[in-house]
């Protein structure tokens, strides 16, 4: 979607791995399991595209403050990757998505506010609320749509509503808004 844009795990070339497939990047990967389970880790450091901005002058016990563009940018991607790729090999029926965060709490992982679609002063972060975090959803077939429903329930990890999520309209993310984001990010 963005060149230049914090999703390039999907610029990997996916390999063979356990009898399904997977795609590594130095901050996490793209699982398809042979059962038909599409994982996607991320991790969260200083040096991964999440943390990306925030914490350039991080210091040792500060806590790790999270990109919104770049979360709201991955979930997407994932999102367009499952709708392009992996659904259309899978036939029918609806789909259930999990949203699982762990040790947030723990390692103080803070999400960084967002104003006007460019990174904002750290002043406005929020601390995670729990350790184990998971929350699911149904589909709602299209990827727009289910990147916002995910992202909804990641910002509720921060205390924080669904209008809080950057970068949408209507109800989900806006591909739009964040192209137009171009490199200023």
């Amino acid at each position: 979607m963005r060149q230049a844009g914090f999703a390039g795990r999907w610029r990997h070339r996916p390999e063979a791995f356990e009898g399904g497939w997977i795609t590594r990047s130095d901050d996490g990967l793209t699982w398809l399991d042979p059962d038909g389970l599409l994982t996607q880790a991320v991790l969260v450091s200083e040096d991964s595209p999440l943390g990306w901005y925030y914490n350039q002058h991080r210091e040792q016990g500060d806590p790790l403050i999270l990109h919104p563009t770049a979360i709201v940018e991955i979930t997407l991607e994932f999102f367009r990757l499952l709708y392009l790729l992996i659904k259309p090999l899978a036939g029918t029926g609806r789909w259930q998505h999990h949203v699982c965060c762990r040790r947030f709490r723990s390692h103080q992982v803070n999400l960084g506010e967002q104003e006007s679609g460019l990174p904002a002063a750290i002043a406005g972060r929020q601390l995670a609320s729990s350790d184990d975090w998971t929350k699911q959803f149904e589909e709602h077939g299209d990827p727009h749509r289910d990147a916002f429903e995910a992202l909804a329930r990641f910002y509720a990890l921060f205390g924080l509503s669904s209008e809080s999520v950057p970068l949408v309209d209507a109800g989900a993310v806006s591909e739009s808004a964040l192209v137009a984001l171009g490199m200023t990010d």
